[in-house]
């Protein structure tokens, strides 16, 4: 059994996150983007997509069909914070797959010298 070292990646808004996942990119490390898979899943076209839309209604969508992402924020709808804060999520599991590990990896192009 090959061993790997796994990281979590956190932070606030300019604490450097994107500077460290860089680094570790360049040194050759899988880099799963949470942020980039929960835009991707939920863009037109995705069942997510269709399933909030019939949940919350087109206000809740850019004039492009866009998710509006600041109109269905957390602190604005109750309800998305229930559907979209339960670790059973349909839509997180359509990102991830139903397993704890997400097999979606992607690699940052590095900007670190």
């Amino acid at each position: 059994m090959k061993r790997f070292l796994l990281v979590g990646l956190t932070g606030g808004i300019a604490t450097g996150k994107s500077t460290v996942t860089a680094m570790f990119a360049h040194l050759g490390a899988k880099v799963v983007d949470a942020d980039l898979l929960a835009r991707e899943v939920v863009m037109p076209g995705q069942p997510a997509h269709a399933q909030i839309v019939r949940e919350f209604g087109p206000d809740v969508l850019q004039e492009d069909g866009a998710l509006d992402r600041k109109r269905w924020a957390p602190s604005s709808s109750p309800m998305r914070r229930s559907a979209s804060g339960s670790r059973r999520s349909p839509i997180r599991r359509s990102a991830c797959g139903s397993s704890a590990s997400c097999p979606s990896t992607r690699r940052r192009p590095s900007t670190a010298s």
